[in-house]
């Protein structure tokens, strides 16, 4: 999943239990090794159950950004999403 970065661990962790607070959702986190191959470039991924559908979020965690690992990071979303796998209906 993640490095051994406190900090790292620490946005991770807060990231899930905010979303944990939200009404009618459920979320699972799930490492990068436990995940399928399109999905090995996040650091995680949260399997969400939002109003009784199944979506999946790749997660990147990062200290720091610039515009350019912006941009890069929301390509591989979208590459990510583009493969299917971020929504799976009634699953």
């Amino acid at each position: 999943m993640l490095g051994t970065g406190i900090m790292e661990r620490k946005l991770l962790d807060e990231l899930i239990e905010v979303l944990n607070r939200l009404p009618n959702v459920q979320v699972k986190l799930c490492s990068s090794r436990q995940s399928a191959s399109s999905d090995r470039n996040h650091d995680a991924r949260a399997e969400l159950r939002v109003g009784g559908k199944a979506v999946t979020l790749p997660i990147d965690v990062k200290k720091t950004l610039f515009p350019r690992d912006v941009r890069h990071t929301l390509w591989k979303f979208q590459d990510f999403a583009r493969g299917g796998l971020q929504s799976k209906e009634g699953a």
